[in-house]
């Protein structure tokens, strides 16, 4: 995905570095993203969060 593409539903949004991701959401559409924070905690549906230094891009997966 470019920079500057609109999500569509289905994209995965990934967080960390080039190097190291640490977290992926799955974007669901109308500004909003499926997220599990860590183990044991309860999935939540958040706002899509596009801003800040950890953002590393987001794709779609292949098929």
């Amino acid at each position: 995905m470019s920079d500057g593409q609109p999500l569509l539903p289905g994209a995965l949004v990934f967080y960390g570095t080039s190097v190291y991701i640490h977290h992926v959401w799955l974007y669901i559409g109308g500004e909003m993203m499926i997220d599990a924070p860590d183990f044991g905690q309860v999935v939540k549906i958040q706002p899509y969060r596009y801003s800040g230094d950890d953002y590393a891009g987001g794709g779609y997966a292949p098929g």
